[in-house]
């Protein structure tokens, strides 16, 4: 008895230690964060998941700062990619923004709030380069609170169930270069007209800025194949909601050096487990306003 009461001890001082020690690695980097950057979290909708490359972020007027997996962002804030980089947006919600290099999206407008999903609101603008999309818990309590821009197009969903795709932003044209469907079905509107497009199909913008007649995603260039597939290997398991806190110390946590944690290998994004928020269960509100 006494020898297995002082294991069971000996265990609980161990998980006491390491539950406060990971936090301090963790936090070690997000102490590094500018202050321009920290002042931001207080407001989180969401944080930086994975990362390759160079990722900034900028909110108003202010400077660019460089961001790191775990860092968390707010509404008005617009990310970009660099030449060589790409970077996974994870929200409350559940909502996942998968940005290719030389990419930059804004958050508009975000609010969620576990308790009351049809409540929330997503705004998204893609500034340019190409983003993959996949819907959160806001499109499954209302399909019609998620705006999606890129110049003069909009792209909505069409069911609350989740749906998947990838949108081409080409500037000097002001529309979209492609819009493709992975999964559910989205709606394209621009002042020129109005299609919808389902699974597996693709559309490309004509010169005029009409969209094209679908067409199976199949039969697309492989320039945008590849665009798709690429985006589409980095998407999350979850999209269901999540902790932004819990999450943004895991993210930050296994994109540490091996040495940085006292572990013997790097850690992987595949295997970290993000917290989810069970509504009702305490999940705040988040966003602006709540």
């Amino acid at each position: 008895m006494k020898t297995g009461l002082f294991l069971r001890n000996a265990g609980l001082a161990a998980l006491m230690m390491l539950q406060a020690v990971v936090p301090c690695f963790v936090w070690g980097q997000a102490a590094q964060v500018p202050a321009s950057q920290q002042a931001q979290v207080p407001g989180a909708v969401g944080l930086l998941s994975t990362m390759s490359g160079a990722v900034y972020m900028r909110v108003g007027n202010g400077p660019e700062v460089l961001m790191k997996p775990g860092d968390l962002f707010s509404a008005g804030a617009i990310i970009r990619t660099d030449s060589e980089a790409g970077a996974s947006l994870l929200f409350a919600d559940g909502q996942i923004i998968n940005l290719a290099r030389d990419s930059m999206v804004r958050i508009d407008d975000y609010r969620y709030s576990a308790s009351d999903p049809k409540g929330g609101r997503s705004s998204i603008s893609l500034l340019g380069g190409v983003m993959n999309f996949v819907t959160g818990a806001i499109v499954t309590g209302n399909p019609d609170a998620l705006r999606i821009t890129a110049g003069n197009t909009s792209i909505g969903v069409v069911s609350n169930g989740v749906s998947a795709f990838v949108v081409s932003y080409e500037q000097p044209t002001q529309g979209v270069g492609f819009v493709a469907v992975t999964v559910g079905g989205v709606i394209v509107r621009n002042p020129s007209g109005t299609l919808a497009l389902s699974a597996d199909q693709f559309t490309r913008m004509q010169p005029d800025g009409v969209p094209a007649t679908p067409l199976p995603l199949s039969a697309a260039p492989a320039a945008i194949q590849g665009q798709v597939a690429s985006l589409q290997a980095t998407v999350l398991a979850e999209t269901g909601p999540v902790d932004l806190q819990a999450a943004a110390l895991l993210a930050a946590l296994a994109a540490l050096p091996p040495t940085a944690a006292g572990q013997d290998q790097q850690v992987r994004v595949s295997e970290v487990v993000v917290p989810t928020v069970t509504p009702g269960g305490g999940g705040g509100c988040t966003g602006s306003p709540c």
